[in-house]
């Protein structure tokens, strides 16, 4: 998974970088989420690049990605997905 995050693009569609906002809570410079500003023109930054950056060892670090660890008495896990044409997203329950 780290990887996978070390090969995100450059943002190409403001709708995307919303997905970014829950890891303001992390650190992450503002920059994104203020390119999805209504009425503002989309320019991409080397602050933009900077954060996106931030976003992409954000994402392989073990403070967000870990690996399960379970035993059989916690129970089932849930998978619960969801797509569009745009994306497509996951998360365990």
């Amino acid at each position: 998974m780290a990887e996978c995050s070390q090969r995100l693009k450059r943002v190409a569609f403001t709708t995307l970088s919303s997905a970014f906002t829950p890891l303001t809570a992390y650190g992450v410079p503002h920059p994104l989420p203020r390119l999805t500003e209504k009425d503002k023109k989309f320019v991409w930054s080397s602050e933009c690049h900077a954060a996106l950056s931030t976003v992409k060892d954000k994402l392989g670090s073990s403070s967000i990605l870990e690996f399960l660890y379970s035993s059989p008495s916690a129970g089932l896990f849930t998978p619960n997905t969801d797509a569009s044409d745009l994306t497509i997203g996951a998360v365990l329950s």
